[in-house]
């Protein structure tokens, strides 16, 4: 997952890279979504309450098991659908951070 920070000021927007499991596409595809109406202090609070909750022996391997994997099996994909804000030619706009259902719009 790559975060990048100043794309959008208004929203502070991060863009991120995910990618899509094989049984909804063939081989591996990496669609932009980005991440509206949070910051980056929202997403590195969210990193910080659920990192204790990751697989992993140390901080590194608890962080990569979330992002690749997250605390289930459709996790992320979860994320998505209720994250979900709009979309235009090449690009998903996603709202609220995981575990704050009260910030994601189709929660």
């Amino acid at each position: 997952m790559l975060i990048k920070d100043g794309l959008d000021p208004v929203h502070a927007a991060y863009v991120y890279i995910q990618q899509i499991s094989s049984h909804f596409a063939e081989g591996v595809s990496q669609l932009p979504e980005i991440l509206i109406e949070s910051t980056k202090d929202d997403w590195l609070q969210f990193l910080k309450r659920t990192l204790l909750k990751a697989d992993g022996n140390n901080d590194h391997e608890r962080l990569r098991q979330l992002l690749k994997f997250g605390l289930s099996t459709n996790y992320w994909n979860e994320f998505v659908f209720t994250a979900y804000h709009h979309h235009q030619s090449q690009a998903i706009f996603l709202a609220g951070i995981p575990d704050l259902k009260a910030t994601l719009p189709h929660a």
